[in-house]
């Protein structure tokens, strides 16, 4: 029972940073039509770390990693999209 409250926990925590935190960093990109200010490298390394992550979780069957993750490849993957799309107007 404690390992399933931590488990929806988890997903709800972390699925709030990636539903949350990543979106308003695409709408900044958006709005301000500029990544200055954005961490190409911070972005980069996340987005390496959800995928393997998510990697991890299909291998483990572990349905908390695979949503949690899986959602900050999406959002990240999006952001860093997004990032290199204004580097190549620069």
């Amino acid at each position: 029972m404690f390992e399933q409250i931590i488990s929806i926990l988890t997903v709800i925590s972390t699925l709030s940073v990636k539903l949350i935190g990543v979106p308003s960093q695409i709408r900044k990109i958006h709005k301000n039509k500029s990544i200055e200010n954005i961490s190409t490298l911070h972005f980069t390394l996340s987005f390496t770390s959800y995928v393997l992550w998510t990697i991890h979780g299909l291998q483990t069957f572990d349905y908390v990693i695979i949503i949690g993750q899986g959602v900050g490849v999406i959002t990240s993957g999006v952001l860093l999209a997004l990032i290199l799309h204004h580097l190549k107007k620069v």
